[in-house]
């Protein structure tokens, strides 16, 4: 936790610092710089679908797996006395592995799309800017979607083996999910896309009136 802080206000100063300098400077604002954050979430979208393309959803087996699968009584001994199933869900791990890769197709499409139109959108300023803004917002959220997809999935995977069930059982679970904290690292590069937004859409309402 400590270091996920230190890392957050180390790069919330890097953004503000930039964010200072997009502010004060003179010059226009180039076109690529439009083109990072829908790039580098296409990145991280293509990163996440590929896992999860390649993720088949066969399950691992450890000695308790294939104990309890030659001795069947003793899952069932397990069940009833200790309520503690030692079975691996095999059904169900191909049940989600289906569903994420059906979702990871239609999400690398959108992210696509919505990249396109981001950056076509904002550099030639056919669209408004709050509207590229929501975009951003919409395409950040299904790549974090996505990639909380193939986390449970392969979280489910690993509770599935029966050494890490017995440890569940005999321990507090004290794991905590990285969606809010990932999600907050992720802010900044939007306050930062923001700002370059506006700058360029400013510049070009002046230089049309000029034109004119």
């Amino acid at each position: 936790m400590l270091g996920g802080i230190i890392v957050l206000a180390i790069l919330g100063y890097f953004i503000w610092k930039k964010t200072e300098k997009v502010k004060a400077d003179n010059l226009p604002v180039a076109t690529r710089r439009l083109c990072y954050l829908p790039i580098v979430q296409f990145i991280f979208c293509v990163f996440f679908c590929s896992i999860s393309f390649a993720f088949d959803g066969n399950l691992p087996k450890d000695e308790i797996n294939q104990f309890i699968e030659d001795h069947e009584f003793v899952g069932d001994l397990s069940s009833a006395l200790l309520g503690l199933d030692l079975t691996a869900d095999q059904v169900t791990m191909y049940m989600l592995t289906e569903s994420l890769h059906s979702k990871a197709t239609y999400i690398l499409i959108g992210s696509f799309i919505m990249m396109l139109v981001q950056i076509v959108g904002s550099s030639r300023t056919k669209l408004d800017k709050l509207v590229i803004e929501v975009i951003a917002a919409v395409h950040t959220i299904c790549v974090f979607y996505i990639g909380n997809l193939l986390g449970e999935a392969f979280q489910f995977m690993l509770n599935q083996i029966g050494t890490i069930k017995l440890i569940n059982a005999i321990s507090e679970d004290t794991s905590s999910s990285m969606w809010g904290v990932v999600a907050i690292w992720i802010v900044p590069f939007h306050y930062l896309y923001h700002y370059v937004l506006e700058k360029y859409y400013t510049q070009s309402v002046q230089e049309n009136e000029i034109s004119e």
